[in-house]
């Protein structure tokens, strides 16, 4: 039996990646490598589109510089990349199909004036994310990074285990790319933790390149 995909669904369709939850700011000349979004393509029956010929838009439903690229990665998946020129420490945008005769990926107000089809929804994601400024020495890079436990520290190691009910903590050492330790107390940190249901994590600044 031959299943024939079915046209784009924005409500099946689902994007992740870094670029979900923040950004470094800033144009190319400033983050080459810019912020990255994987939008994952379905028909209306969770079916992947694997054709590589869907289009996508990425509103930032304000006037900000906002510019993107898109290419795709192979079944179904898609990989937005944009760089968001803003000094705001908060911004949100919208992805949701393009039409065939839209070219330019980034483009203000796009998403919104998409007419909501009868069996579909109008967007594909909406995302609210924290930005930081780019560092021109180099960026923390989470593969050079580590995390430890830290002798001083007021509560139990929570690096390899904890206990449920009791607070625990551990350390991040920020580093670039190259391995140096990367001092500040800007760098962002997203904590996922897979255990209880309700688990609340924070993360603050201790000294040098360790946060906590």
């Amino acid at each position: 039996m031959v299943v024939e995909v079915a046209e784009l669904s924005a409500r099946e369709s689902f994007t992740d990646g870094p670029g979900t939850v923040m950004a470094v700011s800033g144009d190319r000349a400033q983050h080459p490598a810019g912020n990255p979004v994987f939008i994952h393509a379905r028909d209306r029956f969770g079916n992947i589109r694997d054709s590589g010929d869907d289009l996508f838009s990425m509103d930032p439903l304000m006037s900000a510089s906002l510019h993107a690229t898109q290419m795709y990665v192979g079944a179904g998946s898609y990989q937005l990349t944009y760089w968001w020129d803003t000094k705001h420490p908060r911004v949100a945008y919208e992805v949701c199909p393009r039409a065939a005769d839209g070219k330019t990926v980034a483009q203000l107000g796009d998403c919104q004036r998409r007419a909501q089809p009868s069996d579909d929804d109008r967007t594909i994601a909406y995302a609210e994310i924290m930005t930081a400024a780019p560092n021109p020495v180099g960026q923390t890079d989470a593969g050079a990074s580590t995390t430890t436990c830290l002798a001083a520290a007021q509560r139990s190691c929570g690096h390899v285990q904890a206990v449920a009910g009791v607070q625990a903590s551990f350390a991040i050492e920020a580093r670039t790319v190259s391995g140096a330790a990367h001092y500040g107390d800007q760098d962002l940190f997203v904590v996922a933790l897979d255990g209880p249901q309700h688990v609340e994590a924070e993360v603050s600044h201790l000294r040098l390149n360790y946060y906590e």
